[in-house]
């Protein structure tokens, strides 16, 4: 069997666009095209896989995500699940039709995430989530890119209110015992403000709310707003704010850049995903996004297509398996900056940040300060992450036994 430099033994994360529909139209959408096209659907005995564009592919009906997605979630022995969209609400019904089968799954499935920008969710539609999809520790990923409601205005249109319906919707998930992810997209506009979300949201939540911050990436109507894409001065201050708060609040998962040594990782790598932390960059290598049409990609940021999960019933396995760019990905068979870099093996550099900064999905992350010789905060980085993993792995040991006595009962 070939030895890869990431050789897990299955990828851990898949997250799954229930739909192309959005009642959003946020300026930096990735998928701008597929909600603008929203109601046009090709036949599908015309669509050619990896030629017909995406957004003119018809949605997965409850049967195809069933019988042909979620055995190869099962078959994959995913751990964690994301319902995203566009707009996953706008599909609600259907997601609550689906927790039977993903009970089936529970063997090796723990956690069900559903990102959303929460403009639709009301305290019964929560109480119906949380009682279907009670075998599972479950996230809410809710964007809050603001404390200044005419900023989230402007940056996710046309909800005059989407500021506030996010902020209750917080409000209620935690009170259902949820975790919060709060998904920031970081540009000129805001990126004075990443410490204040933070603040809030650690005030608001505590060990149950993750603040997910990110730049703003060249991809769908981003493309349209250069004006609001991060200098690389702000990307490194948009570092700088992510590494000094690695875990608390900023999520400790996918955070990038990842500046640890090799035998840093290895003091918790045994139990890190358990832990909700990962081994920098996830694209490919233990990561994959499904769009609303079964289609495969490294990323829900890069539209690079891997395949189609309704051409085979081991699609996902076999892209896993033998799928060249993800071989690479796997093999952290990267360039540029990256490609030299101390933190090869354990950062990767984000394929997305690369892609925006390069053009090349294997390129360097050049705005980076890390290199051959180490990051300035690579110190302030691993007392991060040592202390996040003390945290966060027996907390989620508690949160899981006690979920299992509530089941129990």
């Amino acid at each position: 069997m070939q030895s890869r430099v990431l050789d897990y033994p299955h990828p851990h994360l898949v997250s799954f666009e229930l739909t192309k529909k959005c009642n959003f139209r946020c300026v930096f959408c990735y998928q701008a095209k597929r909600i603008k096209d929203a109601e046009k659907d090709v036949p599908r005995s015309e669509i050619v896989r990896g030629v017909t564009p995406a957004h003119l592919q018809p949605e997965l009906t409850v049967d195809e995500i069933r019988e042909q997605l979620l055995p190869q979630v099962g078959e994959m022995k995913f751990e964690v699940f994301c319902f995203v969209g566009a707009e996953p609400t706008l599909r609600f019904n259907d997601i609550i039709a689906l927790a039977d089968d993903f009970k089936k799954l529970k063997k090796t499935l723990k956690h069900v995430e559903m990102g959303t920008n929460a403009y639709l969710l009301t305290e019964e539609m929560v109480d119906e989530y949380t009682r279907a999809y009670k075998d599972f520790t479950l996230t809410l990923n809710i964007p809050l890119d603001s404390l200044n409601p005419e900023l989230v205005r402007e940056l996710r249109p046309p909800k005059p209110d989407a500021y506030e319906r996010a902020l209750n919707a917080i409000d209620l998930a935690l009170k259902k015992g949820m975790y919060i992810t709060s998904g920031m997209v970081v540009t000129k506009k805001n990126i004075g403000e990443m410490e204040a979300i933070g603040k809030f949201l650690k005030k608001k939540g505590g060990f149950h709310v993750f603040q997910d911050a990110y730049p703003m990436f060249s991809a769908g109507r981003a493309v349209e707003f250069p004006d609001l894409q991060l200098s690389p001065e702000e990307l490194r201050t948009y570092d700088h704010y992510k590494i000094c708060n690695y875990g608390n609040p900023v999520t400790p998962w996918d955070c990038m850049p990842h500046p640890v040594r090799e035998e840093t990782w290895r003091k918790v790598q045994k139990h890190a995903f358990m832990a909700i932390m990962s081994r920098g960059c996830s694209a490919g290598n233990n990561y994959f996004n499904v769009d609303h049409a079964g289609n495969v990609y490294p990323c829900n940021f890069l539209d690079v297509y891997l395949g189609n999960v309704l051409d085979d019933p081991h699609a996902l396995k076999g892209i896993w398996d033998t799928h060249p760019l993800v071989q690479k990905l796997r093999n952290r068979e990267v360039g540029g900056k990256c490609g030299s870099c101390k933190y090869k093996n354990t950062c990767g550099g984000c394929r997305a940040r690369a892609f925006t900064e390069t053009g090349d999905v294997l390129g360097g992350v050049e705005s980076c300060e890390g290199g051959p010789d180490g990051h300035p905060l690579e110190q302030v980085m691993e007392k991060n992450f040592l202390r996040a993993y003390r945290i966060n792995y027996p907390a989620m040991i508690v949160y899981r036994f006690l979920k299992r006595l509530r089941l129990a009962k």
